[in-house]
Protein backbone atom coordinates (compact mmCIF):
# COMPACT_ATOMS: atom_id res chain seq x y z
CA UNK A 1 0.00 0.00 0.00
CA UNK A 2 1.14 3.59 -0.49
CA UNK A 3 1.21 4.15 3.29
CA UNK A 4 3.55 1.17 3.80
CA UNK A 5 5.81 2.40 0.98
CA UNK A 6 5.93 5.87 2.50
CA UNK A 7 6.72 4.41 5.93
CA UNK A 8 9.50 2.24 4.49
CA UNK A 9 11.02 5.23 2.68
CA UNK A 10 10.92 7.26 5.89
CA UNK A 11 12.62 4.44 7.79
CA UNK A 12 15.33 4.06 5.14
CA UNK A 13 15.99 7.80 5.24
CA UNK A 14 16.15 7.65 9.05
CA UNK A 15 18.90 5.00 9.04
CA UNK A 16 20.71 6.07 5.86
CA UNK A 17 23.04 8.63 7.40
CA UNK A 18 23.79 6.68 10.56
CA UNK A 19 27.01 4.69 10.88
CA UNK A 20 27.21 2.54 14.02
CA UNK A 21 30.49 2.19 15.88
CA UNK A 22 31.88 -0.50 18.11
CA UNK A 23 33.20 0.91 21.37
CA UNK A 24 36.41 -0.52 22.78
CA UNK A 25 34.40 -2.11 25.61
CA UNK A 26 32.03 -3.82 23.18
CA UNK A 27 34.93 -4.83 20.95
CA UNK A 28 36.45 -6.68 23.91
CA UNK A 29 33.08 -8.28 24.66
CA UNK A 30 32.74 -9.36 21.03
CA UNK A 31 36.15 -11.04 21.23
CA UNK A 32 34.90 -13.03 24.24
CA UNK A 33 31.77 -13.98 22.32
CA UNK A 34 33.88 -15.24 19.41
CA UNK A 35 36.17 -17.14 21.81
CA UNK A 36 33.18 -18.91 23.41
CA UNK A 37 31.73 -19.64 20.00
CA UNK A 38 35.01 -21.11 18.73
CA UNK A 39 35.36 -23.27 21.85
CA UNK A 40 32.18 -25.04 20.80
CA UNK A 41 32.50 -24.83 17.05
CA UNK A 42 35.64 -25.54 15.14
CA UNK A 43 34.80 -23.41 12.16
CA UNK A 44 34.70 -19.80 11.13
CA UNK A 45 37.97 -18.78 12.69
CA UNK A 46 39.30 -17.01 9.60
CA UNK A 47 39.56 -13.26 9.46
CA UNK A 48 37.20 -13.14 6.51
CA UNK A 49 34.49 -15.08 8.39
CA UNK A 50 34.87 -12.91 11.53
CA UNK A 51 34.68 -9.79 9.36
CA UNK A 52 31.45 -11.01 7.77
CA UNK A 53 29.88 -11.64 11.20
CA UNK A 54 31.02 -8.16 12.25
CA UNK A 55 29.41 -6.60 9.16
CA UNK A 56 26.14 -8.39 9.97
CA UNK A 57 26.32 -7.15 13.59
CA UNK A 58 26.89 -3.61 12.32
CA UNK A 59 23.91 -3.91 9.95
CA UNK A 60 21.71 -5.08 12.82
CA UNK A 61 22.80 -2.09 14.91
CA UNK A 62 22.23 0.26 11.97
CA UNK A 63 18.67 -1.05 11.60
CA UNK A 64 18.11 0.07 15.20
CA UNK A 65 20.09 3.29 14.65
CA UNK A 66 22.40 2.65 17.59
CA UNK A 67 25.98 1.58 18.17
CA UNK A 68 26.92 -2.10 18.03
CA UNK A 69 26.19 -4.09 21.17
CA UNK A 70 27.28 -7.62 22.15
CA UNK A 71 23.78 -8.96 21.44
CA UNK A 72 24.25 -7.91 17.81
CA UNK A 73 27.22 -10.28 17.52
CA UNK A 74 25.16 -13.09 19.05
CA UNK A 75 22.35 -12.43 16.59
CA UNK A 76 24.83 -12.21 13.69
CA UNK A 77 26.28 -15.58 14.67
CA UNK A 78 22.76 -17.03 14.73
CA UNK A 79 22.16 -15.72 11.22
CA UNK A 80 25.53 -16.95 9.96
CA UNK A 81 25.47 -20.42 11.53
CA UNK A 82 22.99 -22.86 10.03
CA UNK A 83 23.20 -25.21 13.00
CA UNK A 84 20.67 -23.20 14.96
CA UNK A 85 19.88 -25.88 17.53
CA UNK A 86 23.43 -25.85 18.86
CA UNK A 87 23.64 -22.09 18.60
CA UNK A 88 20.36 -21.50 20.42
CA UNK A 89 21.73 -23.53 23.31
CA UNK A 90 24.80 -21.30 23.26
CA UNK A 91 22.85 -18.05 22.94
CA UNK A 92 22.24 -17.63 26.67
CA UNK A 93 25.88 -18.29 27.45
CA UNK A 94 27.10 -15.95 24.71
CA UNK A 95 24.67 -13.26 25.80
CA UNK A 96 26.17 -13.19 29.30
CA UNK A 97 29.45 -11.73 28.04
Amino acid sequence: SPHETQLLKAYLNWVADFEPVITEENLQKSKKIFEKYFERKEKGQSGRWIASVTRIAMAIAKCHRRDVEPRDFVQALALKDRDLDALLKMKKELGKV
